[in-house]
């Protein structure tokens, strides 16, 4: 197969960003962020992290996270000058996890984002999901949707939410690079995170957005910087040329390349968006052992 394989998607600016088309079987379901006060103080060792079920995941021995979360691995995490970040734990991993951080889009919650990309990382990953700041025509105070400010104060929050997360886990986050997965406002932003001297992306999942961000020197700039795949993903054919140009872009300066198109999908990032992005998983994750399943 080539490394640059067509064809995908659209952009709808920046505005709302909504959650994922009503598809039943994979709308992300929501579960509100355990509050700041049933967080457990980050220990030197015997590390106990509550869920949002009160039942707790236990580092034993400075290695490996013990399983019994039932089936919600989440907490909510304190992120210094910033809001608290909702958090994928991959429970029952025994060696250092990568870091994904998964970043929603304008008029979203991370709770969404975590519960989809959380899912499909399970244990191989942290997925790490910002939550920016609040809107204020959210539909009502137990729906709040979030965005982010601009593309400084969310790479700075995303730096803060990462360093928390090494601060809270330790030796159980592994050190090295990172993927990214992006959502319409999420993707835009990513890239100009991504492509900053001091990320540690190199993996991208840039879904409804991001495609329009590259030109030849920031795909360089990409590949130089440790940059290795980044998959497109989109529901919107109008946007399917701005990926495949990006993606040229990209395969021209050594960086493999995937464009998944889900027509008719709408600006989404489930349904069959996200079976696109589960298919191609193996394929983005491919050279970096430290994802292994």
């Amino acid at each position: 197969m080539s490394r640059f394989a067509l064809p995908l998607f659209a952009f709808l600016g920046l505005a709302q960003c909504r959650a994922p088309v009503s598809t039943a079987s994979h709308e992300p379901v929501v579960q509100a962020p355990a509050a700041p006060s049933s967080l457990p103080p980050t220990p030197d060792a015997g590390l106990a992290v509550s869920g949002a079920d009160g039942r707790e995941a236990t580092r034993t021995d400075g290695g490996s996270v013990v399983a019994d979360f039932g089936q919600d691995p989440t907490i909510s995490l304190a992120v210094p000058k910033f809001a608290h970040a909702f958090v994928h734990v991959p429970l029952g991993r025994t060696t250092p996890a990568p870091i994904v951080v998964a970043a929603h889009g304008n008029y979203d919650r991370p709770e969404w984002q975590c519960g989809e990309w959380g899912h499909l990382f399970g244990t191989r990953a942290f997925v790490l999901c910002p939550r920016g700041v609040a809107r204020s025509d959210s539909p009502s105070k137990d729906d709040v949707r979030f965005t982010y400010d601009n593309a400084s104060r969310f790479s700075a929050e995303v730096d803060a939410a990462v360093l928390a997360l090494r601060e809270r886990f330790g030796a159980l986050v592994d050190p090295g690079p990172m993927a990214y997965v992006g959502f319409s406002l999420g993707a835009l932003f990513g890239v100009t995170y991504a492509l900053r001297e001091s990320s540690p992306v190199a993996r991208m999942v840039l879904i409804e957005g991001g495609h329009s961000s590259w030109s030849a020197d920031l795909a360089k700039r990409f590949a130089r910087k440790g940059g290795k795949r980044v998959l497109f993903a989109c529901g919107q054919s109008a946007c399917t040329g701005d990926a495949k140009r990006a993606g040229a872009l990209l395969a021209a300066a050594n960086v493999a390349v995937f464009v998944a198109p889900s027509t008719g999908e709408g600006h989404t990032y489930g349904g069959l968006v996200a079976a696109q992005v589960a298919q191609r998983l193996d394929w983005l994750l491919e050279g970096d052992a430290r994802f292994a399943k």
